[in-house]
């Protein structure tokens, strides 16, 4: 995970190495994040690729947030169907 203030400046905030790709897993990292965090309440904007159990869990365990998808992410999923199409 990345944070970034409102200048656009980032820094690495945690870093989660997950054994499997599923909702289980990162419902933890989430909770690993919250209770590591104090401040977590303070999320204003969550970026993330296309993944829709992703945006779900996020939406869960960060009420106050809203999640965006990644620029880049979308973009190179348009080139792709284009080019399938």
């Amino acid at each position: 995970m990345v944070a970034m203030n409102q200048y656009g400046n980032g820094q690495p905030v945690q870093y989660s190495l997950i054994e499997t790709n599923s909702d289980w897993h990162m419902a933890k990292c989430m909770d690993h994040f919250k209770r590591a965090n104090e401040h977590w309440h303070f999320v204003r904007i969550v970026i993330v690729d296309k993944d829709m159990r992703e945006i779900d869990i996020i939406r869960k365990k960060f009420p106050e947030a809203r999640v965006l998808l990644c620029h880049f992410h979308v973009i190179k999923w348009l080139h792709e169907t284009i080019r399938k199409s």
